[in-house]
């Protein structure tokens, strides 16, 4: 072989070898933008994750505070409810003739005032004020079943009561002056 023609090879072999290094380059760089776009939206989603964990833990700490919070609202509502059935706070007489008549003992008992008033929470404490001990007066029907149910008490030994006999009861109005 003559030397130009290894020559001409060379040269077609280095215009070859330029022509690859050129394709290689072009997609040595869109393999690179290929990349970044990737690693960008794998920051992204990583972001999104993160954001959306943040939000699970507050969801799930508030769900657990509401948890106990609803416990303890059904724990004092069991309470309150064993109380009133129980009768607490209330006299000895009062409770004793609550049971008789939910038993079947005594007719025409309404029940004590307190239990037969119902006021607007931001006026309970000023209510109970002024009826003060009269909200145990037991509420009868007639001034006959506030005499049975006396006489119950004599029987039982259950104590004192005060009977509001509805047909005896009468009321005032109050006007402005």
């Amino acid at each position: 072989q003559t030397l130009s023609q290894t020559e001409e090879e060379r040269r077609k072999q280095e215009q070859r070898a330029a022509g690859e290094e050129s394709e290689n380059a072009s997609c040595l760089q869109k393999c690179r933008e290929s990349v970044q776009s990737m690693q960008n939206a794998v920051q992204g989603y990583e972001f999104r994750l993160k954001s959306r964990q943040t939000r699970l833990q507050k969801a799930e700490e508030q769900e657990r505070a509401l948890l106990l919070e609803a416990q303890d609202t059904a724990r004092r509502a069991k309470m309150l409810e064993d109380l009133e059935r129980n009768l607490e706070g209330f006299a000895h007489s009062v409770k004793a003739v609550m049971q008789a008549s939910s038993r079947g003992m005594l007719r025409g008992i309404h029940g004590p005032v307190s239990r037969l008033l119902k006021v607007p929470g931001q006026y309970s404490q000023a209510v109970e004020t002024a009826l003060g001990a009269a909200m145990q007066n037991i509420v009868t029907e007639t001034e006959q079943d506030a005499k049975s149910a006396i006489g119950h008490l004599k029987r039982t030994g259950g104590g004192r009561a005060t009977f509001l006999p509805i047909p005896t009861i009468k009321g005032r109005r109050l006007t402005e002056q």
